[in-house]
């Protein structure tokens, strides 16, 4: 009986080790989760800002644009 109960204790503490394993894996599964979600959001800002750039620049050059028309347009009163 002494060698059955040694067994079973040590089952029982393999049990355990492997419940505690699967626990760690399984914060780490959601700490990379959660990593994986900031890291996403950092690229969506900085896909956001460089949009923005991207557009500033636009709107700079058709300003541009439409400054060299109307210089164009503007009536000369250099006669």
């Amino acid at each position: 009986m002494g060698l059955l109960y040694k067994k079973l204790q040590a089952y029982s503490r393999k049990f355990i080790k492997y419940q505690n394993l699967e626990k760690e894996i399984g914060k780490m599964t959601s700490s990379t989760n959660k990593n994986s979600s900031i890291e996403k959001l950092r690229n969506k800002e900085n896909a956001q800002d460089s949009t923005e750039i991207e557009m500033n620049d636009s709107l700079e050059e058709i300003i541009s644009i439409l400054d060299k028309i109307e210089t164009l347009i503007a009536p000369r009163t250099d006669k």
